[in-house]
């Protein structure tokens, strides 16, 4: 593994976020869970999205509708006719981009597909010195701002995001890409 991959990974476990730590040593270090699980739901990025829960299960009026159809949309990762679908964002909601994609594609199969390696490209292109990525626009607003696409959680602005450098990371490992 290089130096800045493992610098990435080595963030990634150190993260604030319960969640963030459990999967990244489950899917990048094939670690066990662990007593980290139970932890998961202390984060407080998933506190925030469990904020709204009614008794039902339910979130009433503020559903929180993640990934609504995204899957559905991918046509062919070679031919990318939006260049938008080029910018990483988390969370992707109901957008297509070629990292959420990509980590769909490789959670059916091992991304090692010819077909792919454009899509990876892009990937391993929008990664920073330090081995993480950042985004390049958001789908949402933080909470308390006015008008649409108001999320529950305020998944921040500046810097490196992790769920982006988890996600793509995870990517590269299905691709045989991290050495």
């Amino acid at each position: 593994m290089d130096e800045r991959t493992y610098a990435a990974i080595e963030r990634l476990v150190a993260s604030d976020e319960s969640a963030i730590r459990v999967m990244a040593r489950r899917d990048l270090l094939n670690e066990p869970a662990g007593d980290g699980a139970d932890h998961i739901l202390d984060g407080a990025k998933v506190r925030a999205l469990f904020s709204e829960q009614q008794p039902d299960g339910g979130f009433g009026k503020y559903a929180y509708r993640k990934y609504t159809g995204v899957h559905w949309r991918l046509v062919s990762l070679v031919e990318i006719i939006d260049a938008r679908w080029l910018d990483l964002r988390y969370p992707p909601y109901w957008h297509y981009d070629v990292l959420q994609s990509l980590l769909v594609l490789s959670r059916m199969s091992p991304a090692t597909d010819a077909r792919a390696a454009e899509a990876i490209a892009v990937i391993e292109e929008r990664r920073l010195a330090d081995g993480r990525w950042r985004p390049r626009g958001y789908w949402w607003k933080p909470p308390g701002s006015s008008g649409s696409g108001v999320d529950v959680v305020d998944w921040g602005r500046a810097g490196p995001k992790e769920m982006i450098t988890l996600n793509s990371l995870r990517v590269l490992e299905a691709a045989g890409r991290l050495n």
